[in-house]
């Protein structure tokens, strides 16, 4: 399941948590600005400081797979690479953990009674996810590349796109408003038991919480097929990890 998170949540995914972000800056006239300068104004965009304050976060909502009926979701991540994520109701349900080092999947919903690894890739794709600040905050810290590929248009919106090449070589694609500095769209490869796909989401309908900005509309699918993923947010909750074990063994 590709996607909530903006430039901060890599995607969630769940084959996989957007937020994007208060304080909206002026665009640039006079000319293009360049990779690090557009990074700089979309951090100013979700939140600034408020964005890497964050030390706890849950989105509660639904997701839709294709054309079945919308479901329970919650996706709550801590800092430290830790992430919980929850499809369906209680005795029906998909849970996916990860405490940062190792994971855990338990599939009620499809009759797996026991909790089994995550395997390396989709450790992979956990770890993407829950990257509360995203490839764009401290980028060089992380050992993370950018570049300005041009500008694109988003659902009629101009968008710069910024190429980011992380530390391990992997490489995704965000879409920034021109205007608004807020993602528009994120691109990027998801890791799955079949190879790796070409994924996209579009994020829509922001809202402020505590500071941040949260697209509470998220829609996924393969680049270049029609979405088959749509996430709808009710509510984000920011403060302290209640419990470290959700993090571990389901």
């Amino acid at each position: 399941m590709p996607g909530l998170r903006s430039s901060v949540l890599g995607p969630i995914v769940f084959l996989a948590a957007c937020a994007g972000h208060a304080t909206i800056p002026v665009a640039y006239e006079a000319s293009s600005p360049t990779a690090d300068e557009i990074a700089a104004n979309a951090l100013i965009a979700r939140g600034g400081a408020h964005v890497t304050a964050v030390k706890h976060e849950v989105l509660v909502g639904q997701i839709a797979f294709g054309d079945a009926g919308l479901q329970r979701f919650v996706v709550e991540i801590a800092r430290g690479g830790k992430i919980r994520e929850e499809i369906g109701d209680y005795g029906s349900m998909m849970i996916r953990t990860s405490d940062g080092k190792t994971g855990w999947v338990l599939d009620s919903a499809h009759g797996v009674k026991e909790p089994r690894a995550r395997t390396e890739d989709d450790l992979r794709n956990a770890a993407a996810s829950a990257d509360m600040d995203g490839p764009l905050v401290n980028y060089r810290e992380k050992g993370n590349r950018i570049e300005l590929a041009g500008i694109d248009t988003v659902k009629g919106a101009p968008a710069y796109r910024l190429k980011i090449t992380m530390k391990d070589g992997q490489q995704r694609v965000d879409d920034i408003d021109c205007s608004t500095f807020l993602e528009l769209r994120w691109e990027g490869v998801v890791h799955g038991p079949n190879g790796d796909i070409v994924y996209e989401s579009y994020l829509d309908h922001y809202r402020r919480v505590d500071g941040v900005m949260y697209a509470f509309e998220v829609t996924s699918g393969v680049k270049g097929q029609p979405p088959n993923q749509r996430i709808e947010l009710s509510q984000v909750v920011l403060g302290d990890p209640v419990d470290e074990a959700r993090f571990g063994r389901p």
